[in-house]
């Protein structure tokens, strides 16, 4: 198991969603079902193949990586007599490099539904 610091991860480490996002496109079919009698309306249905998503998923995004022991140092509690080394701790804060940060924002909401909040 490697262990790594929070402020330290990398694309590396992670899954790529967008990769995710493009085998499951790879893998699913759309089709559209018609009424022979043109009585119901036609629909649009897409199929997918479950099995060969999870092997290339498997293959690409998983086979291959450990787990990771992440590590939080800036958020570690620490008791009330030690306040001085709180403020020390915040005032050292980082900041998560840009890759990191967009990847794990993209996965909660857009930027559309952020303005609307």
């Amino acid at each position: 198991m490697q262990s790594v610091n929070f402020f330290d991860l990398s694309i590396n480490h992670i899954v790529n969603t967008s990769l995710l996002m493009s085998i499951i496109k790879k893998h699913c079919k759309p089709f559209i079902c018609y009424d022979a009698n043109n009585v119901l309306p036609s629909k649009l249905y897409i199929v997918f193949d479950a099995q060969r998503i999870e092997q290339e998923i498997s293959s690409k995004c998983v086979y291959g990586r450990t787990r990771i022991n992440v590590r939080y140092p800036n958020f570690e509690f620490v008791g009330n007599n030690k306040m001085l080394q709180l403020v020390q701790l915040i005032e050292n804060q980082q900041s998560l490099n840009y890759e990191v940060w967009h990847t794990f924002n993209e996965q909660f909401e857009s930027n559309q539904q952020r303005k609307k909040a």
